[in-house]
């Protein structure tokens, strides 16, 4: 087969996917895929307890969302995330978000009112 073939070949097994929505094609393997890495990333305890996990569509990628702590009700760890590209699998972004525990505004904006002016930085003129 000449080079010429070989990349003909491969251009049209690429077509092949995008024709058919790409190679993570529905919500249950991007789950899965996600699942791989939150264990890798986090260990088993964490992927356990981030179950069930959520796949969103997103167009053109899958976004994967653990359950742990999404009711931001306990400060710390939150729910797992991963963002998944329908047409090769490539991951976009992944992490677990951190829940601050609720504060009230008021005080809040005093307590950044009450900061200090910044510095300017060197050089800097008015």
């Amino acid at each position: 087969m000449s080079n010429k073939d070989e990349a003909s070949e491969k251009n049209s097994n690429i077509h092949l996917y995008e024709l058919n929505g790409g190679i993570v094609t529905t919500a249950e393997l991007a789950i899965k895929i996600a699942e791989l890495f939150c264990e890798a990333r986090f260990g088993k305890e964490d992927l356990e307890r981030q179950r069930p996990f959520v796949a969103t569509d997103k167009g053109s990628y899958w976004r994967v969302e653990g359950s742990w702590n999404r009711d931001g009700k306990i400060e710390g760890g939150a729910e797992f995330y991963a963002s998944i590209e329908k047409r090769d699998g490539r991951i976009r972004d992944l992490g677990s978000y951190y829940r601050l525990p609720p504060r009230d505004l008021k005080d809040l904006m005093r307590e950044l009112s009450e900061l200090p002016e910044p510095e300017p930085p060197p050089g800097f003129s008015e």
